[in-house]
């Protein structure tokens, strides 16, 4: 029985499964293909995958970002570094002083108190002074003001006249402040939409500000973390930032970018460069002498090892050890490396256990940190040179094992969603992955404003810019003030205590009395003339001739 599988013109034919005595027989019989991806060694039961070509890199470029700190970062800052910094007082370390000590402070704070009443106390005296020169002045000015009220009272003549006229202005004044108050209310509710717009702008950029910082320090935490846990990273950076140094590395150094390496993102590729990140702060003492919220700057400094693509590469293959029969015993190679690099041009060799992959990657790129040290052949592995060259195995160790078949899927891949089966197993492919897209919603801090409505001042000013016509006052007013100032009149030796405006209000209803006084006259008068002339007239006698003789 025999399992065939066909892939890029690599066959494999895993035959003569035989079970005797509950001992499973494995005999590997392979091919070397053309293009050089896969190597066999069926009588060691080893294969070698190609994984790529790596360049050992000669030298080394970096570069620095520094980022300000405040007092709310004081959590990222080294501890050491923390505690010498005033304004993070969690990490200061506190000391218990000496008694004597406590009492100086004590004894100079006492002093100092009694200094201050003392001073408390001159200050009152020299305010109760003031207090009482102020209320000297006080009584100056009250004679004065009744000085003023006693030359107000001269201005009789022509109160009449003004008072009309002033009446005709308070009603001009009283229209004006109408029309002034109806606007005063629009502009007013104006105001107070154009405040709370210019508030929730405020509020929104606060958050945003807020915002940024946050993500900021989000970034700088989540890049701290990686490079101490020795994953390099580039996550500190703004992505204008980021991208001017990918630009900058692959101008300066003319870095090529292979067939394998084309589906990766260049930043992914730029980051499997880093062998190196280090962490620096520098306090804001060493750089400046102002005192502000900034405690210092917190530096990132990332070493990229540069390959040269004028020098020789090594091929790298991946070594997978599986079970094959020795001297009728189940057994696989023991202490093999798990990858080896082999430069054909100067017939050398490198290799990588499974401790120097920590700071490796072998997949769609070949990179490493620390390049291993280089050997000829001849000095290297004996053992796997031996099977490279197909010579007897005399320099390798073995190990006793159990056969387990599923070594085959590190070398012949199965599609996703198949299952190829095999006489006595089967290899089930990989899952198919659920590409539907699926939201979280970890946290929501939208907030639903009030659609209010927009202010139109230019449609509002239009609709109100016609006043209502203002009663007309004629040009008397100034002429009136002029002659009253001209005036000249003794001030009164009497100081009258009546308000000039009871005055005022007196003085317009004895005029309405004398006028109506002097009409009642004027009727009275008329109606006596009257009945006197009528009696008058019925006293007159007519006297007749007599015709008696």
């Amino acid at each position: 029985m025999s399992c065939i599988i066909k892939k890029k013109n690599i066959i494999w034919i895993w035959g003569a499964v035989l079970l005797n005595m509950n001992l499973v027989h494995l005999q590997l019989i392979s091919n070397i293909n053309t293009t050089g991806l896969i190597i066999t060694a069926p009588n060691a039961g080893i294969v070698l995958l190609h994984k790529g070509h790596y360049i050992p890199s000669d030298h080394v470029i970096y570069n620095t970002a520094m980022f300000p700190m405040t007092t709310n970062t004081c959590y990222l800052l080294p501890i050491r570094e923390a505690r010498k910094i005033p304004a993070c007082k969690d990490f200061a370390i506190l000391t218990r002083h000496k008694r004597l000590i406590t009492d100086i402070i004590t004894i100079g704070t006492s002093a100092l108190a009694l200094g201050t009443a003392t001073a408390s106390m001159i200050l009152t005296k020299n305010l109760e002074k003031k207090v009482n020169q102020f209320q000297h002045n006080i009584k100056i000015i009250a004679d004065r003001l009744e000085l003023g009220e006693a030359r107000m009272i001269q201005f009789e003549k022509n109160q009449m006249q003004l008072g009309m006229i002033l009446q005709q202005s308070e009603n001009l004044l009283n229209s004006t402040i109408n029309q002034v108050n109806q606007h005063s209310s629009t502009l007013e509710a104006f105001q107070k939409q154009l405040n709370d717009y210019q508030q929730n702008l405020l509020t929104l950029q606060h958050r945003v500000i807020e915002n940024n910082q946050d993500t900021v320090h989000r970034f700088l935490s989540l890049a701290i973390h990686d490079i101490i846990n020795n994953k390099p990273t580039l996550g500190f950076l703004h992505p204008s930032d980021l991208q001017l140094v990918i630009k900058t590395i692959l101008q300066e150094n003319n870095v090529t970018v292979s067939n394998m390496a084309e589906q990766i993102p260049m930043v992914e590729l730029i980051t499997k460069l880093i062998i190196r990140q280090q962490i620096d702060f520098v306090p804001a003492e060493l750089y400046s002498d102002i005192n502000n919220i900034e405690i210092g700057k917190l530096t990132f400094t990332t070493f990229y090892a540069m390959p040269n693509d004028q020098k020789p590469h090594f091929n790298i293959y991946k070594v997978i050890t599986g079970p094959f029969i020795h001297n009728n015993k189940v057994v696989r190679l023991a202490q093999m490396p798990s990858y080896i690099g082999i430069n054909q041009k100067s017939n050398s060799s490198i290799t990588w256990t499974s401790d120097d992959l920590s700071t490796c990657t072998f997949d769609q790129i070949t990179t490493c940190r620390e390049t291993p040290a280089e050997k000829p052949l001849g000095l290297g592995n004996t053992c796997l040179e031996q099977i490279l060259d197909g010579t007897k195995l005399i320099s390798c160790r073995t190990e006793e094992t159990k056969l387990d078949l599923p070594h085959i899927q590190q070398i012949q891949s199965v599609p996703n969603g198949t299952t190829i089966h095999c006489p006595g197993f089967n290899l089930p492919g990989s899952i198919i992955p659920d590409t539907k897209a699926i939201i979280n919603i970890i946290k929501n801090l939208s907030q639903i404003e009030e659609n209010e409505e927009i202010i139109d001042m230019h449609k509002e000013l239009n609709s109100n810019a016609t006043w209502e016509k203002l009663p007309y006052v004629s040009g008397d007013v100034d002429a009136l003030i002029q002659h009253m100032l001209s005036q000249t009149t003794q001030v009164s030796r009497h100081i009258y205590m009546t308000p000039p405006d009871n005055q005022d209000s007196k003085q317009f209803p004895i005029l309405h009395y004398i006028v109506i006084g002097i009409l009642v006259v004027v009727i009275i008068i008329a109606l006596v003339t009257w009945c006197i002339k009528r009696s008058a007239a019925s006293k007159i006698t007519i006297a007749l001739p007599s015709l008696i003789g």
